[in-house]
């Protein structure tokens, strides 16, 4: 009797952590989702759960393990429907096995380990605590944050991993039927064994893939920093070209005006000496290099890009107030405002209404910024992030949100009247 129900006690412990192993590996977060799908997401899993356990605890074992995928396993389906920020019905297929896959290690060592015991289910029950945080802290660690950088940034791929593992899942159900107890599961010990190893080494390939990429997307933002960084220089580079030769003119040119005053001096006409020294204070002005703020490597990553919005006629709106003390380091932040500023400037140049505002300003070492620009068309929203289906379109704004996101700041993206509007802060 006490065996049963520590066994019970173990399908309620399998359930419980297969759907915790389902909100970290989807990234679900209720509260980034509307209110009615927090209650609907609420209503569904009291469902859920209310009905895994009168099915655990006041059926047969035969019958609860013979609908364990239309009471366990197809819940998590409809759980990343409703609860998910990543809620395709490819993802979901997508999590609802990664959920059911990641947890059979847990489960098998557990059980492997209690049967030792003469197939004790208390020895299950105790073992899996200690198992399953173990296991749930290296996926967290190993796992997730590859898989939240595929799902958010691509598919590309999904389908087919999604078919191999389910179709291995289903020939696991034919074979063993879910049983991980008793003498179904030591009379199909080794075909369980197979098909379990064979279901999570799929799954490990398709993570060091994602791993692949998601480094690879860190070199290109890398580089991209490089060429961000020689861009800015270079700019900087040419508009002292320009000043010093306009310097060498104004210089050239000083005898010249002093004797033109002197002229008017005499001749009284105190008119023409006063437009003339407006004009030469204009000249001397237009030398000064603007300071946007005081860290020096944003200011010429603002230099650059403002200047190639006024090569094309764009008005741009500055509200900059950026002190050197930052928590992100200068090289990333350079890219996210290059990028968005250069994004800006590509969707005005061929506007009517050219119209670009930069507001940023730090606050006890965080920053907070706003990219506010004209634009023409409809956007699409992908994720919560503007989506282009333009080969070659659309990494640098992938760029600018992993690069937020690795400092655990926010990023958002909106159309609000009729501008589109870039917000972040890190």
């Amino acid at each position: 009797m006490i065996n049963k129900l520590f066994g019970d006690i173990g399908y309620c412990l399998i359930f419980i952590y297969g759907y915790i192993m389902l909100f970290m590996i989807m990234d679900i977060k209720p509260k980034e989702v509307s209110k009615p799908r927090q209650i609907a997401g609420f209503a569904f899993l009291s469902l859920v759960f209310l009905a895994n356990i009168l099915a655990i605890f006041f059926s047969k074992y035969d019958i609860y393990i013979t609908y364990y995928t239309l009471f366990a396993q197809l819940p998590l389906f409809f759980t990343v429907l409703i609860l998910s920020k990543y809620n395709s019905i490819l993802q979901a297929v997508f999590g609802a096995l990664s959920s059911i896959i990641m947890s059979i290690p847990h489960m098998f060592i557990s059980t492997s380990i209690a049967s030792l015991f003469g197939d004790s289910n208390i020895v299950y029950v105790i073992l899996s605590f200690p198992i399953g945080a173990l296991t749930l802290y290296l996926i967290k660690k190993l796992v997730c944050p590859s898989v939240h950088y595929m799902l958010k940034y691509s598919n590309k791929g999904l389908g087919i991993i999604c078919a191999s593992l389910f179709s291995l899942n289903f020939l696991s159900y034919l074979i063993s039927h879910f049983h991980f107890s008793g003498d179904d599961f030591k009379n199909n010990f080794g075909i369980t064994f197979v098909l379990s190893l064979a279901r999570i080494l799929i799954f490990i390939s398709v993570i060091m893939q994602f791993e692949r990429t998601r480094k690879q997307a860190q070199k290109d933002s890398e580089h991209q920093s490089t060429l961000m960084q020689i861009e800015a220089i270079k700019a900087q580079l040419s508009q002292t070209e320009k000043q010093a030769f306009a310097t060498s003119v104004i210089r050239h040119d000083m005898k010249h005006n002093m004797a033109i005053i002197d002229g008017y001096a005499k001749s009284g006409e105190c008119d023409k000496i006063s437009e003339l020294a407006n004009k030469l204070t204009n000249e001397i002005n237009s030398l000064t290099v603007e300071k946007y703020c005081e860290n020096s490597n944003l200011n010429m990553v603002f230099s650059g890009c403002f200047s190639k919005a006024q090569e094309q006629n764009i008005r741009v709106f500055k509200d900059i107030e950026i002190t050197e003390d930052i928590n992100a380091e200068t090289d990333d932040l350079s890219i996210v405002f290059a990028n968005a500023i250069d994004n800006a400037i590509n969707s005005t140049k061929n506007l009517d209404d050219k119209r670009i505002y930069v507001k940023a300003y730090t606050e006890d070492g965080k920053m907070f910024a706003e990219i506010r620009n004209t634009f023409m068309g409809d956007i699409i929203f992908k994720n919560d992030m503007p989506y282009t289906a333009t080969p070659g379109h659309g990494y640098g704004t992938k760029s600018m949100v992993y690069i937020i996101e690795k400092y655990n700041g926010v990023a958002t993206f909106a159309v609000e009247n009729k501008m589109f509007v870039f917000k972040f802060c890190v």
